[in-house]
């Protein structure tokens, strides 16, 4: 059972934001190098989604390689990072409004000049 909702989007720079429910320390959020490199490139930090701060979410984004290529990596456009930021607080907040989700990745996010979008959710209950 789902949804399957698609519209071709032009290509950015491709993050993850996820979570995983540990026992011991409620929902960790995960941030880093998105799409297909996620696994390969390993290049993912993860904080507690519980009091998570502002200057928390900017060490967890400045602690990952894919920081520099969204500031403007060799004479790239810098990239929206305060969509990327808001994508992490409201995934900490969702995750801990809603006890019974163990797992959620939102990968890829495309964040563009301005603006991000979501292109692959996947929320395990």
């Amino acid at each position: 059972d789902g949804v399957e909702v698609q519209k071709m989007m032009d290509s950015g720079e491709e993050v993850i934001v996820g979570m995983i429910r540990d026992k011991q320390f409620g929902p960790m959020i995960a941030f880093g190098m998105g799409g297909i490199y996620v696994n390969l490139i390993e290049d993912v930090s993860f904080n507690l989604a519980k009091g998570m701060s502002s200057q928390e979410i900017d060490e967890q984004i400045e602690s990952t390689k894919v920081s520099k290529l969204l500031a403007g990596y060799r004479g790239e456009a810098p990239c929206d990072v305060e969509e990327v930021k808001e994508a992490i607080k409201r995934v900490a907040r969702l995750t801990l409004d809603f006890p019974e989700i163990s797992e959620l990745d939102i990968n890829p996010i495309f964040v563009y000049e301005e603006g991000s979008s979501a292109l692959d959710i996947k929320i395990k209950l």
